[in-house]
């Protein structure tokens, strides 16, 4: 992981990399209107504590979050394309589902 922060974060310590402005994870919801949000991981992800952490505190802020966990698969995968992992299309799948399915739900909100 310290490879990977150097790489996005180059010249950073781990303390700078704890702001709120380059990581929402850090950040203090209290007061914000969150929106829905839908978090996707694999259970080989070096991220998946982070993402179910994540959410929790998106709910316990009042936001309304969803997470989808996928056996076997790593950071990125649903950058794979369909044929090198099997979890890819699921995924695709049910991102699509939220978006399409949100997206009739503010129009509904908006008549």
């Amino acid at each position: 992981m310290t490879s990977f922060r150097g790489a996005y974060l180059p010249g950073k310590t781990a303390d700078e990399a704890a702001s709120p402005s380059i990581s929402p994870f850090f950040a203090n919801f209290d007061g914000v209107n969150l929106p829905l949000v839908f978090f996707t991981c694999g259970t080989e992800d070096c991220m998946l504590d982070d993402s179910v952490y994540m959410s929790v505190k998106w709910m316990m802020a009042g936001g309304e979050a969803i997470i989808r966990i996928y056996p076997g698969s790593p950071h990125g995968y649903i950058m794979f394309s369909e044929e090198v992992h099997e979890n890819v299309s699921t995924a695709l799948r049910d991102l699509e589902s939220f978006v399409s399915g949100n997206l009739r739900r503010g129009e509904r909100a908006a008549m």
